[in-house]
Formats: structure tokens, sequence, C-alpha cells
């Protein structure tokens, strides 16, 4: 996927959900009407430093925009909306596939001891695992032009899962908020899209659709946040 320029839809409804986190990574950090009555005023306890870790393609980390990257933005918007200091630590990495990803939670390396540190994680995964499908210029026989992407799909889907589970273990069930995040395309768009042909544009439109369903259904199933990713950048 080439890229132009960056946008991302998700970081407000999110923060509402990190303030929420927020509370109850601090206790007191509120102090109640009740208590302002009935005794001394407490004193504000000052807010912990939330960890943002974003996991992903070139999307995350933004390659060939000329823009910050989405995960930068989500994390200074946290801080506006909480007054919370947040720590942004982007780990996308250009490329990256869903395989890799697992990979690289599964051992004791940074990704693994970045997660278990992190209050709030961003995932973008999955394009790359077709990319070396388009490459090829292979087309699915017949009507369908994804039937032959539906095996990678499956496998994708999978992976995600498991990624998933993997920081669950990796926070050891502490709270943390996870979103994913979908695609705008999975493959190039605009002019280098239609320089490539309808063929080309038509697959990619139902193959991204796929995608995002795929995701949204893994998300519901382990009970985390999932966006459409409103960004035009590589993966």
């Amino acid at each position: 996927m080439k890229t132009k320029r960056t946008r991302w839809g998700l970081a407000g409804g999110a923060a509402l959900a990190v303030a929420s986190l927020v509370a109850t990574l601090v206790p007191g950090a509120v102090v109640s009407e009740s208590n302002r009555a009935s005794g001394p005023r407490a004193k504000p306890r000052r807010p912990a430093t939330v960890s943002l870790v974003g996991l992903g393609d070139s999307v995350p980390a933004a390659t060939g925009c000329p823009c910050t990257s989405f995960v930068e933005l989500f994390g200074a918007g946290i801080a506006q909306r909480t007054g919370t200091s947040v720590r942004v630590d982007n780990l996308g990495v250009p490329g990256m596939t869903s395989t890799d990803l697992l990979t690289a939670l599964s051992g004791g390396g940074p990704f693994a001891s970045a997660v278990a540190d992190a209050d709030v994680v961003t995932i973008t995964i999955g394009a790359n695992d077709f990319q070396h499908v388009a490459a090829t210029g292979a087309e699915c026989p017949g009507s369908n032009g994804v039937r032959c992407y539906r095996p990678t799909l499956r496998f994708m889907k999978g992976n995600l899962q498991s990624i998933i589970e993997r920081i669950k273990v990796l926070r050891t069930r502490r709270p943390t908020d996870i979103q994913i995040t979908g695609y705008w395309d999975i493959w190039a768009d605009g002019a280098v899209a239609r320089a490539k042909g309808y063929r080309y544009v038509e697959v990619g439109n139902d193959l991204t659709k796929l995608v995002n369903r795929s995701i949204a259904e893994v998300a519901n199933a382990e009970s985390v946040r999932s966006s459409t990713c409103s960004c035009r950048s590589g993966a």
C-alpha cells in the first residue's frame, strides 16, 4: 500500500475509554462528594503515567507519509482529555505480517517487554499477509475475485486471535485497553491502484471489507475494541 496522507478516527471514543482505565489504574484520583462532606478532604493523588504501545505494520509506523503516526496522535489525545502523562512506544514495522507480530510477542524480546508494561495497546496488522499474493498478479478464477484469498484470511484471523491472547498473558490480566484497527485499503489506493486496472481495484476493495470484517469478529470474540482506520498509508 502506498501512502500520501494519514488520518485516524478512533482517538475520541478510545480516549474516553482510557479515562475510565486511568480511574481504575489510579484509585483515589477522584474524591467523591460524600467523602468531601463526611471527612477531611483527601489529598489528590498524582495520576500515573499511562503507557501506550502501538503494534503493527507501516500504518502505525506512518511509513512513506510526511505526517505524525496515529499512535503518537492517539497518545496526545489521551493526555489532553485525561490530564494524564502518556508514554508512547510505537513499534510499527513496515512490511510486518500477522505471523511476524505473533512471533515477536512470543519471545522475551523488546515487543513482549513493552506490551507487558503497557496500559493501552493498539494493533494494526494483517494487510501484508496478502501482499505476496498481490505481487504475483494472480487472480482468483471465476466471478468471486476473493475466493483464493480465503485460506490466508482464515490464517490471519487465527493469528490475530493468538496475538490478543498473547497480549493478555503478557499483561497477566491486568487492566489493559486493547484497540484494533482495520484498514482504509489493504493494497494501494488512488491513482496507483487505478493504474493497475479495474480488477485490482475491485478485488482490493472486496478483500479489504473481508479483512476488516474478520478483524471486527476477532475483536468481538476477544471483548476488545475495534475501529476501521481511516488511514492512507503503506502496510
